[in-house]
């Protein structure tokens, strides 16, 4: 995914190296989207950059650890969304998806929301990788069906499936993760070495459970 982060960057003026001194100050309270966008929108492309990486930084820092200060970075994300008036910057979106999803009370319905919004951003742009978002999206329906009674639909399980085919793509997914995305990734995986994929589901790796990992790392970008 290296290349495609490169060329995102250039694209929607991030740069990593950024220094995040200017979103220190927002993103330890609940200042309001209005406010946070009023404040960014005078600020050069560069200047918003440092404002994303640093916002990143924090929700990627405390996905497990702090998921109150991670939740508080949505509204830093939401006003580059607003600013965003073309709709070319996929990952502003994509940090709120994983906020969502990654919440002590998650809301995965508003994260699969997002992500879909990502995913569609991303192919209207003909922007190559990022199928980490198929991996979350997949996740998110996921956990949504063991809150359900009864089996999700054929269809549904179709798309799970379509989803997890995709995230197949994405060579960085951490292995150190026990959840039923990778479990059902790994089934993939298995059948595709012994032939084509079709017929049977690994309904039973849909079912597997909630994700869990003993790092501090996410399956995001």
């Amino acid at each position: 995914m290296g290349q495609s982060v490169a060329v995102e960057e250039e694209r929607c003026g991030h740069r990593a190296d950024s220094p995040p001194s200017l979103a220190d100050s927002v993103s330890e309270g609940d200042t309001p989207v209005e406010e946070l966008q009023a404040a960014l929108e005078p600020l050069k492309p560069a200047d918003r950059a440092k404002v994303f990486y640093n916002a990143r930084r924090v929700r990627s820092d405390n996905w497990r650890r702090n998921r109150k200060r991670m939740a508080r970075t949505i509204p830093i994300f939401q006003a580059l969304i607003n600013l965003d008036e073309e709709r070319k910057c996929h990952r502003n979106h994509a940090q709120i998806g994983y906020c969502l999803k990654d919440m002590a009370d998650p809301d995965y319905q508003r994260a699969i929301e997002y992500f879909d919004e990502v995913i569609r951003i991303r192919d209207e742009h003909e922007v190559g990788g990022w199928t980490v978002y198929e991996f979350n999206r997949a996740l998110c329906w996921i956990e949504l069906g063991l809150r359900q009674a009864g089996p999700p639909s054929a269809e549904r399980q179709d798309a799970i499936i379509a989803d997890l085919t995709k995230a197949m793509e994405f060579e960085d997914l951490p292995a150190m993760f026990d959840c039923p995305g990778l479990s059902a990734i790994n089934a993939l995986r298995a059948q595709e070495r012994s032939g084509p994929l079709s017929g049977s589901r690994p309904t039973a790796s849909l079912k597997a459970g909630s994700c869990r990992s003993a790092s501090q790392s996410s399956p995001s970008g």
